[in-house]
């Protein structure tokens, strides 16, 4: 986001622009949309620092991240959801490849047994809000990616959990 600065004070009174310069209520479906999905961006950007040896998820979850940006822009008003039903699509095709060399879980996960995995299973449960939040927001396209999202992170935390 080239150019972009704070305007202090402009917030002041309960409200805020979108993309399109629309003045909206800070409580309004899509403000809170937006923050939930900073919220879990920001998460992955601690869970990418934190993981050592993984170049390939390392790259994963920077995809995602970009990816949410993406489903902001859309929610603040910007038209791509071609875009983002592409990236759904790229998303199933990840999930079956990691649905292939996971075993059906038969018991209920409790994160913490390692901390990247324990940081998978937040970044499931912040999608999982976020999504919740994106129908609200009247935004299904990245409500139906974020659904997948939280498989993806699942079958992820899965997977970790049962490396060294």
């Amino acid at each position: 986001m080239a150019g972009f600065k704070p305007k202090m004070g402009t917030g002041d009174r309960g409200k805020t622009s979108l993309l399109n310069g629309k003045k909206v209520r800070k409580t309004d479906t899509r403000i809170k949309a937006l923050a939930l999905l900073d919220d879990l961006n920001c998460h992955l950007g601690l869970l990418r620092a934190s993981v050592k040896n993984g170049r390939k998820l390392k790259r994963e979850i920077l995809s995602v991240q970009n990816n949410l940006f993406l489903l902001s822009s859309v929610i603040a008003g910007v038209e791509a959801e071609k875009v983002i039903r592409e990236e759904t699509k790229k998303m199933e095709e990840e999930i079956k490849k990691l649905s292939r060399k996971t075993k059906h879980v038969k018991k209920f996960l409790i994160p913490g047994e390692k901390v990247p995995e324990a940081m998978l299973h937040i970044a499931r449960a912040k999608a999982r809000i976020c999504e919740i939040s994106s129908w609200e927001a009247q935004a299904p396209e990245a409500a139906v990616y974020l659904n997948r999202l939280s498989d993806y992170f699942f079958l992820l935390s899965v997977l970790n959990n049962r490396k060294g």
